[in-house]
């Protein structure tokens, strides 16, 4: 097992599970729990998948790099907006639930994007997950059903 975390600064690495994928970065899963930001991962260029869930993760960025990036875990985590993810241009399932996401936006350049998990938002009382227009006519158009 390949680990690349760096639990003292509680910023998010990657651990791969599996020796094989290790080797060809082909999947990543971390194991602390105890992540809170997501750090610089781009020595992993041919990541497909990416498990962040049920940490401490406020922000999404640093994934720039994930050209192969096809599944994205970053449920349960303190995540307050949609950002930084238009460069995911292979990204077929991202799951979101659980964390305090208001607005569902800037998800208009994800194509292949087929599953999005939005579900149980932590949210004041009376707010509800809204969906901005121009993601949910995006998400019309790629046939995303809704």
């Amino acid at each position: 097992i390949r680990s690349v975390m760096d639990a003292r600064n509680k910023k998010a690495f990657i651990a791969d599970p599996l020796a094989e994928s290790s080797i060809n970065g082909e999947r990543s899963e971390q194991y602390e729990k105890s992540i809170d930001e997501i750090d610089d991962l781009s020595v992993c260029k041919s990541l497909s998948v990416i498990y962040l869930y049920d940490n401490n993760i406020t922000q999404i960025h640093n994934l720039d790099f994930a050209f192969n990036l096809t599944h994205l875990y970053l449920q349960n985590n303190n995540i307050t907006h949609i950002a930084n993810l238009s460069s995911l241009q292979n990204l077929s399932k991202l799951y979101l639930g659980g964390n305090c996401i208001s607005v569902v936006e800037e998800l208009e350049g994800l194509t292949e994007l087929r599953e999005l998990h939005v579900e149980n938002q932590r949210l004041p009382l009376g707010e509800k997950l809204l969906f901005d227009p121009r993601t949910l006519q995006s998400l019309k158009v790629n046939n995303f059903c809704i």
